[in-house]
């Protein structure tokens, strides 16, 4: 029987919303149960736990509907130690496999590396964008002084709207950061579990790949000297 103590307490903090992206190709991950597996409900969420003697962990996909093909699958954990000796949880603990084939597993340092990339990126992009409109605004004064009109130069219209721009950015990039801080804290980080503490977070999975038929997608937990071996029955469609 799972403890009844901290099964409750597990699946809760598993409940979390997500949000499906939809396309015209999908696959979908639905926890199995086995010998040492049952399966949990809890809003609308199923979670796949696992107990042994020293250690339960809770598994939940990201979603389990039909997920767009090209979105990398996402998980949920939470580990107890209902031992007595310490160990140690994060994602080199965990290993993935799609019909046998392994796949790599993203935790923190990996998806903050990757958020903080994507931000550079996209903060990048707005300010170009920006400072292309600011040219263009400068072209159309500029023509308009051609047919008599007074305007500044080229030069002070961009010293005099570039403040504003750059100001707006420094902003953005502020509110990226914060979102960053607030994502990062959700991950999966390495951390000692010591006895009757818990620890988990979330963490990615390479794409499971082009493959037309579904099949067995497997997550292994390494808790100290146990192992939790986690199923998931894979299902792909086209529409």
């Amino acid at each position: 029987m799972l403890k009844n103590h901290v099964l409750p307490s597990l699946v809760l903090i598993l409940g979390i919303s997500w949000l499906a992206g939809c396309s015209t190709s999908y696959y979908s991950l639905r926890p199995t149960a086995s010998a040492d597996t049952m399966i949990e409900s809890a809003d609308g969420k199923l979670s796949a736990i696992s107990e042994k003697n020293r250690s339960i962990v809770a598994l939940q996909p990201k979603e389990t509907s039909w997920v767009e093909r090209s979105v990398r699958p996402e998980f949920n954990i939470i580990a107890a130690n209902i031992g007595k000796t310490p160990f140690t949880l994060g994602a080199e603990n965990i290993q993935a496999e799609y019909n046998g084939k392994s796949l790599q597993v993203f935790g923190k340092e990996e998806l903050v590396e990757e958020a903080e990339t994507k931000n550079t990126l996209t903060d990048l992009f707005n300010v170009a964008v920006g400072v292309g409109a600011v040219a263009l605004d400068i072209a159309g004064m500029d023509a308009a002084h051609s047919a008599g009109m007074e305007f500044n130069t080229a030069e002070g219209m961009t010293a005099m709207f570039l403040p504003d721009l750059m100001a707006d950015s420094g902003e953005a990039e502020k509110e990226m950061q914060a979102a960053l801080t607030k994502y990062a804290k959700t991950m999966l980080s390495p951390q000692p579990v010591g006895p009757g503490q818990q620890h988990g977070g979330h963490f990615v999975v390479e794409e499971i790949g082009a493959q037309q038929d579904g099949g067995v997608f497997r997550i292994t937990v390494h808790l100290g000297d146990e192992t939790h071996n986690l199923s998931f029955k894979t299902s792909v469609k086209e529409e």
